[in-house]
């Protein structure tokens, strides 16, 4: 940035990295089609898990996001485990469900459970039936909160933006007043240090300083210069010797 413009504490947008991505610095409404969104509960029961594909609420709602104001929720979202060690996900190539492997999952799960002639059936080397429900359970369960996690990291991030926005337009106003404030009273800067640290007052403050110590200095340096050369000129006119009066005889005739 240009020191001129660091320097400068009257320019009508003292943060131009933000104006040049936006003209005009303000939080609009904004209406975003994110819907609802459901929490699922693990299930610890031996029924059928529902992959739900609707976008009705069952336990919780979206709020609508109208407007910058809208309030954060109160606690967070569940913790990652301390000792999770997220592995290579190429491990998992070529077993990830398909949409279509999903939508019959739980009818898979179903099925299972009612199959009563399975291993007459099927052979005594199939997998045990109820290996595979728990199986499909899990992975069902899992996706309902992978779903549930996604819709609400993509929520949390407009808002993050929005809100963000909102507060820098604000903060940006208040910048070039606390700076032209600490300029003239360098108390604040200690008493106010989050604000002196967020906008570089104290720099600012410090390179007003050195500014205004230059210019006393070329000040000085220019009346010395003057009063040098005034000295010098007294000086040179003491010194030409004054020439004696010249006598005219006028003969008496």
């Amino acid at each position: 940035m240009p020191k001129s413009k660091i320097m400068s504490l009257e320019a009508a947008n003292p943060n131009p990295v933000r104006a040049k991505k936006a003209k005009t610095r303000t939080a609009p409404a904004v209406t975003l089609p994110l819907g609802s969104f459901t929490t699922p509960t693990p299930s610890t029961s031996t029924a059928s898990p529902t992959l739900t594909t609707s976008t009705a609420p069952t336990t919780s709602t979206m709020p609508a996001l109208t407007s910058a104001d809208t309030p954060a929720p109160s606690g967070l979202a569940p913790s990652v485990p301390a000792d999770f060690v997220a592995p290579d996900m190429r491990e998992f190539s070529g077993y990830r469900a398909t949409r279509s492997e999903l939508l019959v999952a739980s009818a898979v799960v179903t099925d299972l459970g009612k199959f009563t002639s399975y291993a007459v059936t099927l052979g005594i080397l199939a997998p045990p039936s109820a290996s595979i429900a728990s199986a499909v359970t899990l992975g069902l369960e899992w996706r309902a909160q992978r779903t549930s996690a996604e819709a609400w990291a993509g929520y949390t991030k407009v808002q993050d933006a929005i809100a963000w926005k909102g507060a820098l337009v604000l903060l940006d106003e208040l910048r070039p007043l606390f700076q032209a404030a600490v300029s003239k009273d360098a108390t604040l800067a200690t008493a106010y240090p989050g604000l002196t640290k967020l906008f570089n007052a104290t720099n600012v403050m410090t390179k007003h300083a050195v500014a205004a110590k230059k210019r006393n200095a070329r000040a000085a340096a220019a009346a010395a210069k003057a009063a040098a050369a005034e000295a010098l000129a007294t000086a040179q006119a003491a010194a030409v010797p004054t020439a004696a009066p010249k006598v005219i005889t006028v003969p008496v005739s």
